[in-house]
């Protein structure tokens, strides 16, 4: 995903109304190989880039960063949002290489809930944890762990370490837990 970043000119709260009031998102970027920098990026822009990027994919979706002539990839790391309107109010970008580690959440999506066993039979599923927290190389980071629920009864549970992830991705969560289970009515 490719946004355009603009450098901060001012500093203060008068600066980051100014910024908002023409539909403007401060931001600040970070990283191992750059100092801090306070920048934003166009209200616009970022939302036609959020419509692109699927439910619960935000933290491990990579962007590139226009900044200043040259290009900088980055992870979301923290988003702040308005109370009400929910519209974002503050981006901070982590800078990354792809041979950095890094640390995110996989969302996990359950497929075969249409022909499930145990939804056939009245039961319900229960999706206890909805992201797998992960190390692993940028390059690495997978879109999603997909656990197929069709074969499962009321009663059954799949577990974290149920789950397969790629070779050179590691869990950062007990993998005993149980992440999806089928729970009577």
């Amino acid at each position: 995903m490719k946004l355009s970043v603009f450098k901060r000119e001012k500093k203060g709260k008068g600066a980051l109304t100014d910024i908002r009031a023409r539909n403007g998102i401060p931001a600040v970027l970070y990283g191992k190989k750059i100092e801090n920098q306070t920048v934003f990026v166009k209200g616009e822009e970022f939302s036609a880039v959020m419509r692109k990027i699927p439910t619960n994919h935000l933290s491990n979706t990579r962007f590139s960063l226009d900044y200043e002539g040259k290009t900088y990839y980055a992870l979301v790391k923290g988003i702040e949002y308005h109370k009400i309107t929910y519209n974002p109010l503050h981006l901070d970008f982590m800078i990354v290489e792809q041979d950095d580690l890094v640390n995110v959440n996989i969302p996990i999506l359950c497929t075969g809930t249409v022909d499930c066993v145990g939804l056939k039979l009245g039961g319900v599923l229960r999706q206890v944890i909805r992201s797998y927290k992960v190390r692993c190389l940028v390059k690495d980071i997978p879109t999603s762990c997909v656990v197929d629920v069709q074969a499962m009864n009321v009663g059954d549970a799949k577990r974290l370490s149920d789950i397969a992830l790629p070779k050179d991705v590691h869990p950062l969560l007990n993998v005993s837990e149980v992440a999806i289970s089928i729970a009577k009515r």
